[in-house]
C-alpha cells in the first residue's frame, strides 16, 4: 500500500477506536441507545477508513 492509504487507515482506526471506546467509558452518563449508536458511528469510521485505504492502496 502506499503511504497516503496507511495514513488514511491510521486515522480512521484512532478515530474509530477512539469514539467506541469514549461511549463505552461514559455509558453511565449516556443512555444505552446513545452508547450504542456511537460504537455503530465508531465502527463504522474503521470500515470505511479501511476501505478508503484499499481503494487508494489499489488506484
Amino acid at each position: 500500500m502506499k503511504g497516503g492509504a496507511w495514513l488514511v487507515l491510521a486515522v480512521s482506526a484512532l478515530m474509530g477506536l477512539g469514539l467506541t471506546i469514549g461511549a463505552i467509558a461514559s455509558r453511565r452518563q449516556m443512555s444505552t441507545a446513545v452508547v450504542v449508536v456511537l460504537c455503530l458511528v465508531g465502527i463504522g469510521i474503521v470500515l470505511v477508513g479501511a476501505v478508503l485505504s484499499i481503494g487508494i492502496g489499489v488506484l
